[in-house]
């Protein structure tokens, strides 16, 4: 077993998805035998383990070490370039501290530092900057000569990062990791007319479901076309920070659309129930998705909610993508063109099949079982020399 710091440049606790993941990793590590230690930034408030394990419904707990962030101001780029390295220099006194066997980070600078210290590094990848800064430090990470390894959350990032850094990966080798899910969360749900009272949902209408972040193109948008033809469907809508929140409201207002249950942040622990409230849950990912309103992630993405939906054993609709299809496939889902129509016509396939639902539903809750987050975190420290 092994003593890892795993490092995250991301606010704890947060409502945001990489959050999350780093959280349900460092659990699955923690489950899996390791010696593991959070270092991450400290979110706006301060709480003590039971709390942020409440808030991302952790069964086992690990130790964290929360670290005070510089917040600079909007739009100023050297603000951000001096809190990007803050939060480094940080990190690695907190590393030194600790002396760990394995330091697993999402923070590419911290893995170009680590290597550099002799320490054994992987650094787990889910999107391309393509500039020159993670040009120098992959090459700085590449040729260091302690293991190193990095993690692609998808066959498409790992082509794409092979063939923008060719040289930097003659000398690393990397893995493939699609992002996972929290199985034991998903037993013992209840049924679908008492998960509907518990949150005052329509207990006689169709219900279609959507859980996530409202970000350009993640679907919330396109949900409220399909909706617009689709006035026998209740479609619900959970999540969102509050300015995705008041533009999908404006827009519902302005359409005028009676079909649409719009609810707040709910925390970790209920979202499985709120899957297992309705008849079918939708991924409308589109093809350009902006992270924080700049980065697209589209063509690299591995969306929690895929694997959640999966588990839930409810049938899924998504978008016909090669990205979605590195996981979905017509056995498991209903895979639809970008045509609001066309998803209102699958809804109705999936009400007048209950069969057809039922029996992809339950392909895909097999199929998800592979993709547990303690096989995950296995997978990616499979034959890792230390």
């Amino acid at each position: 077993m092994m003593n890892i710091s795993y490092i995250t440049h991301t606010d704890i606790p947060s409502k945001r998805a990489n959050s999350l993941q780093s959280m349900k990793m460092c659990q699955a590590l923690a489950q899996n035998g390791h010696d593991v230690l959070l270092i991450a930034r400290q979110g706006a408030k301060k709480n003590d383990f039971t709390n942020i394990a409440s808030f991302y419904d952790l069964a086992t707990s690990f130790p964290t070490k929360l670290l005070t962030p510089y917040h600079p101001p909007l739009g100023n780029r050297m603000s951000n370039f001096v809190a990007r390295y803050q939060f480094l220099w940080q990190a690695a006194q907190a590393v030194k501290e600790q002396k760990p066997d394995v330091i697993f980070t999402r923070f590419l600078p911290i893995a170009a530092w680590a290597t550099r210290q002799g320490i054994p590094t992987i650094w787990e990848a889910h999107a391309i900057d393509g500039n020159q800064t993670e040009q120098t430090l992959l090459r700085v990470m590449s040729v260091g000569k302690q293991s190193k390894r990095v993690v692609a959350i998808t066959e498409a990032l790992k082509r794409d990062l092979t063939d923008t850094y060719p040289k930097s990966f003659e000398q690393l080798e990397m893995i493939v990791a699609p992002d996972g899910v929290d199985l034991p969360a998903f037993s013992n749900l209840p049924s679908k007319t008492a998960a509907r009272q518990k949150f005052g949902l329509p207990e006689s209408e169709v219900v279609a479901g959507f859980v996530g972040q409202f970000y350009p193109g993640k679907g919330a948008d396109f949900i409220l076309q399909i909706a617009e033809t689709a006035p026998d469907i209740c479609f619900l809508l959970v999540g969102g920070a509050p300015k995705d929140q008041a533009r999908l409201q404006q827009i519902i207002r302005q359409k005028k659309l009676s079909n649409i249950q719009l609810r707040d942040f709910v925390p970790q622990e209920d979202v499985p129930s709120y899957l297992r409230a309705c008849d079918a849950l939708l991924l409308p990912l589109q093809p350009k998705v902006l992270i924080l309103g700049k980065k697209d992630i589209a063509r690299w993405t591995s969306p929690l909610k895929m694997f959640e939906y999966m588990a839930a054993e409810r049938p899924i609709l998504a978008t016909d993508m090669p990205i979605l299809k590195e996981v979905l496939d017509e056995d498991n889902s209903l895979l639809c063109p970008v045509e609001p129509p066309a998803w209102a016509n699958s809804l109705r396939q999936c009400r007048q099949n209950q069969a057809l639902g039922q029996r992809l539903a339950a392909q895909a809750a097999q199929d998800v079982k592979q993709y547990s987050w303690q096989n995950r975190a296995a997978s990616c420290l499979v034959n890792f020399a230390v």
